[in-house]
């Protein structure tokens, strides 16, 4: 009867936050981490649950509720940037090997078309020149 009294006391002191509120945490922090590796801007996502996991710890009725509603909040951005996830990383993808491609042809250009444009340069400043034949 003891040990049952004492669990009884240590229940009630443990924190009683909502296991669905806690679920529902951890699933938007995996798809803020999953968006973060595909390398998406979620600095703003990160703070916003950074503060609702302060407003968690705190346990009082009133931050619970901002907290849920702060994990809605990002929850709905995160679906947001995941439909948008696939286009970002096709062009950020399209951007990096278009730069790549333009520095490889830099070379390239330059060996071709660096002759013409001396050789181009050489005879318009040298076309009033005027050639003797012998000795002056």
């Amino acid at each position: 009867m003891k040990y049952l009294l004492i669990l009884l006391l240590l229940s009630s002191i443990v924190n009683t936050i909502p296991n669905d509120l806690m679920s529902d945490f951890l699933t938007v922090y995996k798809d803020v981490v999953e968006l973060s590796r595909l390398g998406i801007d979620v600095d703003g996502l990160v703070s916003k649950l950074s503060l609702a996991l302060d407003l968690i710890v705190e346990d009082s009725p009133e931050s619970i509720s901002k907290a849920e509603s702060i994990v809605n909040e990002v929850r709905s951005e995160v679906y947001k940037l995941k439909s948008e996830a696939n286009y970002y990383v096709m062009y950020r993808s399209l951007y990096k090997y278009s730069v790549v491609t333009l520095l490889a042809l830099i070379p390239i250009a330059t060996y071709y078309l660096l002759p013409r444009v001396y050789l181009i340069m050489w005879f318009r400043l040298r076309r009033r020149w005027v050639v003797r034949y012998g000795r002056t």
